[in-house]
């Protein structure tokens, strides 16, 4: 149950932020290799070197290596069919490739409004890594949730979203005295994390 509403929070999130921004996290590309099953820590979350197929629309076989997030059980990558070239601003595996990273943080007032209110805010910084194979784009993200909480990936946690604010807020409908402005920080630390773990991104032909 957690799961499915970590991946439902953080698709609002991305979708929310789908407009055309100026990044200010530029991206850099520079090869991290490690064995597949590595466990590592970044930032205080935790990844999984993983390796998975996928064949391109003309037909070539390929595995791609990247950092699966341990407290997801959805995460992957996609491939879309697209004869529009890629303006690449990186080479991952000798292919172009275009890369960003993008931190964002939504505020929502939840629960019945005027009776028994919460507020909820949450910080995510994502990283997309889009390589262009042929006509095929191969897009991979990669997420730095601020604040997870320490129960995450555990069996017996409880199941509630992250949050960096969750206060319940009774009958307010003006909820501004609840802020708690020095929790809303920039993501830096979160976006610095995600650099990292395009690093570890590889493209294997077959």
């Amino acid at each position: 149950m957690f799961t499915r509403r970590l991946l439902i929070s953080l698709g609002v999130m991305v979708a929310a932020t789908g407009v055309a921004l100026a990044a200010p996290h530029a991206p850099t590309y520079a090869k991290r290799v490690a064995p597949l099953g590595t466990v590592f820590e970044l930032n205080g979350q935790s990844y999984t070197l993983v390796k998975a197929p996928f064949k391109v629309f003309e037909g070539g076989k390929y595995a791609i290596i990247y950092p699966r997030a341990t407290y997801f059980g959805g995460t992957g990558f996609k491939i879309v069919h697209s004869e529009k070239p890629l303006t690449p601003n990186a080479t991952i595996s000798g292919f172009p490739a275009y890369l960003s990273i993008q931190d964002s943080r939504s505020y929502q007032l939840g629960g019945a409004i005027g009776l028994a209110g919460t507020l909820d805010v949450r910080g995510l910084a994502t990283g997309t890594a889009t390589i262009q194979i042929g006509t095929t784009l191969v897009s991979v993200s990669m997420y730095q949730i601020k604040d997870l909480p320490d129960w995450v990936g555990d069996p017996n946690g409880c199941c509630a979203p992250y949050s960096e604010t969750h206060i319940k807020v009774g009958d307010a409908v003006d909820v501004v005295a609840y802020a708690e402005w020095a929790k809303w920080r920039d993501l830096k630390a979160e976006a610095t994390a995600i650099d990292t773990l395009i690093d570890y991104i590889q493209i294997i032909p077959l």
